[in-house]
């Protein structure tokens, strides 16, 4: 049908503004009827269809609020002497709101499903308590929208509440509990508390195993956040298995496109980046350039997964030797990242970090320390790290720099970043990780260096 006969239809004359806020909640009704709240709607064609739904939430929900406005309007038109009703929240009312932050949450619109989501607790809080089932849901997709904007205390503060909540209210050995577990050992794991996430992942892993077997979703899911988790120990060689274990599976279970799936192949890809070697970066390629077209397909161009793809397959290209078009890629990537993200975000601060390696791997210097010395300052991590703003991909960046340091025999400024990067470990329970030993190698032989040249 013509945009303009939708118009004439909406607007005509004869049509009131009551009956337009009818109309209007009868085509966001409707639109709601499509979109299926946890745990149903998980298949590929689920997510494809509220990937479609997206521009028709954004159609109905612009002109809702032009209604509302409208109504309001009137109201103060007619001049009342007493108070007139107007209607709030209901059950139907909330249901509709939930389904809809799912859609918004799926394509990477987090501030629109955050305040949809907060609208839905509130509610479910006040009528239904904390405890409750659909109150324990609403929380959990809450704190995933957190976890996605990268405010990772206020995510993890939470799952732990909720984590409490189920094992009083559901058990221990719970579908739910567990998966707050696992949703927990996440966010751990990006606070740079490794320790905790590995115990909650283990944990969560075993017993979804017991109770749900292997090849179910969520147990897949938990493989995959262990993989993670083991990479983050450097342990690539397991974290491999682990993420190959759950690709096979999840396109088994849910489809080679499903998001899930791209997620473990992403993890996978970039574990075969760490271990390095012609073969592997090829087949990290390969598993990339799937990833990022599916993405772009499924979820669009700008979504902010579909960035990380292009992110990682830029650092898989510099490794590879193809520095300039890796690098054009992230220029092309990180103003958007900015502008749907913000600049403190974890993932634009990870994608500029990146985008400084390279443009030392070109000896560029200045132009990289430039980025480096913006990226590592402590306020950036506040909403992300310790209380302190300490955080794991801070000290990555660091680490980086002090590479660029050491590049332009400026020794004496990389031991002073080193011995930084060693506090900072000491500050994340990090003194026994394999990286504490390699910057305590690198101060060695930056401090043999100094003696050597003078």
């Amino acid at each position: 049908m013509h945009p303009l006969v939708h118009k004439w239809v909406r607007d005509r004359p004869e049509m009131s503004t009551a009956e337009q806020a009818m109309w209007c909640q009868l085509a966001a009704t409707l639109l709601s009827q499509c979109i299926l709240l946890p745990p149903l709607g998980a298949s590929e064609e689920d997510e494809d269809l509220r990937s479609d739904l997206l521009p028709h939430l954004d159609h109905v929900r612009t002109l809702e609020a032009i209604i509302d406005a409208n109504l309001t309007e009137n109201l103060k038109a007619r001049r009342l002497p007493w108070p007139t009703c107007v209607s709030g929240m209901s059950r139907s009312r909330v249901r509709l709101m939930a389904k809809f932050s799912r859609v918004y949450s799926q394509c990477g619109r987090w501030t629109e499903a955050e305040h949809l989501q907060l609208d839905v607790k509130d509610y479910l809080s006040t009528m239904l308590g904390n405890d409750h089932p659909y109150t324990i849901d609403i929380h959990l997709a809450l704190s995933n929208t957190y976890w996605q904007q990268s405010k990772l205390n206020a995510a993890g503060d939470l799952q732990e509440s909720v984590l409490k909540s189920c094992n009083a209210a559901l058990g221990t050995k719970h579908h739910k509990t567990l998966r707050v577990k696992t949703m927990l050992g996440v966010t751990r794991e990006y606070q740079g508390r490794f320790t905790e996430a590995m115990a909650l992942h283990e944990d969560a892993l075993s017993s979804l195993t017991e109770t749900l077997g292997e090849g179910h979703e969520d147990t897949l899911n938990a493989i995959d956040n262990l993989g993670r988790i083991n990479w983050r120990y450097w342990r690539y060689e397991k974290a491999a298995e682990l993420h190959s274990k759950a690709v096979d599976g999840m396109k088994a279970a849910l489809g080679s496109a499903h998001l899930s799936t791209l997620t473990a192949a992403e993890n996978l890809a970039v574990t075969y980046l760490e271990q390095g070697g012609n073969d592997r970066l090829n087949k990290a390629m390969k598993i990339l350039t799937e990833v990022r077209e599916q993405r772009k397909r499924k979820l669009g161009k700008e979504a902010p997964y579909t960035l990380l793809a292009i992110c990682n397959l830029a650092r898989i290209k510099s490794a590879l030797g193809m520095h300039e078009e890796a690098e054009r890629d992230l220029l092309g990537a990180l103003p958007i990242a900015e502008r749907n993200l913000g600049q403190d975000h974890i993932g634009n601060l990870a994608g500029r970090m990146y985008l400084a390696r390279i443009i030392a791997r070109q000896a560029r210097y200045a132009e990289a320390e430039v980025i480096f010395k913006d990226v590592i300052q402590r306020h950036r991590y506040k909403a992300s790290g310790r209380s302190d703003g300490e955080h794991p991909d801070r000290l990555m960046a660091m680490w980086l720099l002090s590479d660029c340091y050491h590049d332009q025999s400026k020794y004496a400024a990389a031991i002073h970043l080193c011995n930084d990067i060693k506090n900072g470990l000491d500050v994340l329970k990090g003194k026994n990780h394999p990286f504490a030993d390699q910057v305590r190698k690198r101060i060695l032989e930056l401090e043999l260096k100094i003696t050597i040249g003078s």
